[in-house]
């Protein structure tokens, strides 16, 4: 069942709209919230069921519910839990211990490893465990063993998930219609994205996981490689990147930016526009022995009045294909006034040299293009700084630990 384990990263990561919420039917919501398995030995689970090989039912369940409604088989599962963790520890030592040969070029990597090693060793001799489990045990159990499955549809399983994030009593035994109305009691927002990975146990992590945590890590503490741009366009902006020649870097954002609005408005709306392309950006990194890139994209839709930024982290994975482990898209409203961000780029002496440097590309610089330039501008700034916060927040919960939470694969809400 190992292998099963190992292809849950980024479980209990589910979300669902508003409207499928505002549009279920009373009668819809009456039952329960939570799948059931029922074995054949008359045991009844009540969890929720995570995807698994066709042998294998997986299935997280609360650590408190299941020590009172099943003392005997929680002691048995308990077991299986300690035994996995003391693998998933011993690997994790093996492979810090091979980083630390590799990497001796950081010391601020060098202290993080030995952070780590030194808590894993603690562990393995049952030292510095938390004062509290995690919230939810994984139960894998072989299909032979299982008589019958009850599967929730997904508005009911929403809220089950908020209701466990949000601590609410006996999640097991009541219905979705009842928890619902607790959690509108509580104000809860019932679309918001629920990820309950950090209340599992230690989970074994497959190579492509462990080199996705290691591109995060050495990002943070050895080498953050770093590009912005838009479209095909991208400029080192990290530290070591140094900084580009203002007029040349204008002058490459203008054309840039010239042909993404005329095809914009010349191409049909139908037409999908092609995929940026990152192999600059990656073959920086791989020139500097560098995992991870970071890369922040503006598009600007004068048309629509829109500004998009998108950034996202880029690891290297086993065999050398480099592959996008997270993003994050903040899109907004460019023709809505911010006083506050648009007095901020006033003051900033670049803008007086890009302006001078668009009158000298024969832009032209009348007030309404001021004003305008001004807005996206602002609408930028917001965009990028909810860009950040989102990519900071992926960032922190990876270097928790080593082991644990899971990395959600993908993006982003």
């Amino acid at each position: 069942m190992r292998s099963t384990v190992i292809a849950l990263a980024g479980i209990i990561v589910l979300t669902a709209a508003t409207e499928s919420h505002a549009q279920a039917k009373p009668a819809a919501l009456a039952g329960p919230a939570l799948d059931r398995v029922i074995l054949k030995g008359g045991t009844q689970l009540i969890g929720a069921l995570l995807p698994a090989e066709e042998s294998v039912v997986v299935l997280a369940v609360s650590r408190e519910w299941l020590r009172t409604a099943a003392p005997e088989f929680f002691e048995s599962q308990l077991e299986r839990e300690r035994q996995r963790e003391q693998e998933c520890l011993q690997t994790l030592r093996e492979r810090i211990v091979a980083w630390q040969q590799q990497r001796d070029d950081s010391p601020q990597l060098s202290l993080f490893l030995e952070k780590e090693l030194e808590r894993i060793e603690k562990q393995l001799k049952g030292e510095g465990r938390p004062q509290a489990p995690p919230q939810f045990l994984l139960v894998e159990i072989p299909r032979s063993e299982v008589r019958r499955m009850e599967t929730q549809p997904q508005p009911r399983r929403q809220i089950a998930l908020l209701a466990w994030r949000e601590r609410l009593a006996d999640v097991e035994r009541r219905s979705a219609a009842d928890l619902l109305r607790e959690l509108q009691e509580r104000k809860v927002d019932l679309a918001a994205p629920v990820d309950l990975s950090d209340r599992l146990p230690t989970l074994p992590q497959d190579e492509k996981e462990w080199a996705a945590r290691r591109a995060i890590v050495e990002f943070q503490y050895r080498r953050p490689v770093e590009f912005q741009g838009t479209g095909d366009l991208l400029v080192r902006t990290d530290a070591a990147g140094g900084k580009p020649p203002a007029a040349a870097l204008m002058t490459q954002l203008l054309r840039s930016q010239l042909t993404a609005n005329l095809t914009d408005l010349l191409e049909p709306a139908a037409v999908p526009k092609k995929t940026p392309d990152n192999r600059s950006a990656t073959a920086a990194a791989e020139r500097e022995g560098a995992i991870g890139v970071r890369i922040t994209r503006v598009e600007q839709q004068l048309q629509r009045a829109q500004v998009s930024v998108e950034t996202e982290f880029l690891a290297q994975l086993p065999g050398g294909r480099w592959e996008r482990v997270w993003s994050f898209r903040e899109s907004l409203d460019a023709s809505r006034l911010r006083p506050d961000l648009e007095k901020q780029i006033c003051q900033d002496p670049q803008v007086s040299q890009a302006l001078d440097l668009a009158r000298s590309l024969g832009l032209g610089a009348t007030d309404d293009q001021v004003n305008l330039a001004l807005r996206f501008g602002a609408a930028t700034m917001e965009a990028q700084k909810q860009a950040n916060e989102g990519f900071f927040e992926f960032r922190d919960r990876s270097l928790q630990h080593l082991d644990r939470p899971p990395l959600r694969w993908g993006t982003s809400p």
